[in-house]
């Protein structure tokens, strides 16, 4: 991928998001340490999914009522080609 494409999609990206402060910490709540971080962006921004590859590291985020999906389950459910 050029990186123009990438450089315009993280453009894109960065107009649309919004800034979230945490104000807790769930820790320790997943089996990496280096994951917690997601889970506790995920829960500040609210209704929004986790989305990775490694959704097994994840499980624990539905007892928040944080769904865990893949990219090609977003890309599914989004509809896109």
């Amino acid at each position: 991928m050029p990186l123009a494409a990438i450089s315009a999609f993280l453009d894109a990206f960065l107009s649309v998001a919004e800034p979230r402060e945490t104000h807790f910490r769930f820790r320790p709540w997943l089996a990496d340490p280096g994951d917690e971080f997601v889970l506790e962006i995920a829960f500040a921004a609210g209704n929004v999914p986790i989305v990775t590859h490694n959704s097994s590291d994840f499980v624990p985020a539905a007892r928040l009522g944080i769904r865990v999906m893949t990219p090609s389950q977003l890309v599914e459910e989004l509809n896109l080609p």
